[in-house]
């Protein structure tokens, strides 16, 4: 079930191609949805088409040539379904690995692509998130994870900050009240 979480990620995309005109985007998608909200390459393409049927056919002629030249492509690999981290994209053969070692910036979005980051370990809060990316950490490959905090692993926060939370908000860490920007380069 794709839909407002699918959309918003296409207007991101939208927005950066238009700023950037030589940019090219590459979205992975699931070989099967793990999650409510995780796509699949036929979600992809299934909301192209609803696009058109509500009134936004400029979107879908604008998306669907993106995709005729190129300048966006659409992707599944099994890694992203897998139970592995992503420490063990370094050992993956697949377009995954591939892409991310090849890209100028990675954007991952959700609260298990953030577990599987950091290997979904008890880390102090706050350990530096470079610690816990582990054999990514000194890869050429900027990323950025985006997430609604919906589990209780959070690092890279400052000395005191979750205490602080947790005076604001006792939940905060698994109410997906709170969201968090995080950002690795080298």
């Amino acid at each position: 079930m794709v839909g407002f979480e699918l959309f918003t990620d296409l207007c991101l995309a939208h927005v950066l191609c238009i700023h950037n005109p030589s940019l090219k985007i590459i979205f992975h998608c699931k070989t099967f949805p793990w999650f409510v909200s995780d796509t699949t390459r036929d979600d992809f393409y299934w909301m192209l088409k609803e696009l058109g049927s509500f009134g936004f056919q400029n979107l879908e002629y604008i998306w669907r040539n993106w995709l005729q030249i190129g300048k966006w492509k659409v992707k599944q690999d099994v890694f992203w379904t897998w139970h592995h981290s992503f420490w063990d994209l370094i050992h993956h053969k697949g377009d995954a690995s591939f892409d991310f070692f090849s890209a100028g910036l990675v954007i991952f979005k959700g609260d298990l692509n953030y577990r599987k980051m950091i290997y979904d370990g008890a880390w102090e809060h706050t350990t530096p998130f470079v610690e816990a990316i582990g054999p990514l950490c000194g890869k050429e490959i900027p990323f950025a994870m985006l997430r609604t905090l919906k589990s209780d692993l959070v690092v890279g926060l400052e000395e005191n900050q979750s205490q602080e939370l947790f005076l604001k908000d006792a939940n905060w860490m698994i109410n997906g009240k709170w969201g968090m920007i995080q950002v690795y380069h080298k």
